[in-house]
């Protein structure tokens, strides 16, 4: 069973319940709403696998507000790390925005606001507002193949790409999108 299928399953059951392999088991917590509705991530962190998931902390639960991450452990403790409340974000991604060899876990919320967090730390390395209004997704890619990550970011009229910094490099007038990935 793949760690996406895990951490589903976990989700799915009561907090009693125990996943294991070997002599671990995948922490899980079982609170809030929509959760992995903006990401859910697979990463190698300094101490192995990681999942980080999105969630919601509001009544209505819609929009995640905070995201927290899940390592297999020893203990029967329920997460490794969890931030710290943002404005409700549309979109959580990994990837090395910042061309530093090493991937940034990267959260835009509906103002079109990025911000950058160590992958392995966890600690907010930069945060910044992308020329955009309305953004439906963002996803993390080098799609002109030059090296770099870029931000690709739809909304209701437009695909647009930024660099690492925020900096628009292009954008195409185009059907809206809902859900957004980048490939070559």
């Amino acid at each position: 069973m793949g760690v996406m299928n895990i951490l589903l399953l976990a989700l799915a059951l009561p907090a009693s319940t125990q996943i294991t392999g070997a002599d671990q088991v995948w922490a899980f917590v079982d609170y809030g709403k929509s959760i992995g509705a903006s990401g859910l991530l697979c990463h190698q962190g300094p101490r192995g696998p990681e999942l980080i998931v999105s969630a919601s902390d509001h009544p209505g639960g819609y929009t995640p507000d905070y995201w927290y991450v899940l390592t297999r452990r020893t203990d029967r403790s329920p997460c490794e790390y969890m931030s710290t409340i943002q404005a409700g974000f549309i979109r959580l991604a990994l990837g090395d925005v910042l061309g530093t060899g090493q991937a940034q876990l990267a959260t835009m919320d509906s103002a079109g606001v990025v911000t950058l967090f160590d992958s392995d730390t966890k600690v907010q390395l930069s945060q910044f507002s992308l020329a955009v209004s309305s953004p439906l997704d963002m996803a993390l890619g080098d799609s002109d193949q030059d090296g770099r990550v870029e931000i690709h970011v739809t909304n209701q009229y437009s695909l647009s790409v930024f660099d690492g910094s925020g900096v628009l490099e292009w954008s195409l007038q185009s059907s809206p999108g809902v859900d957004l990935a980048v490939a070559q």
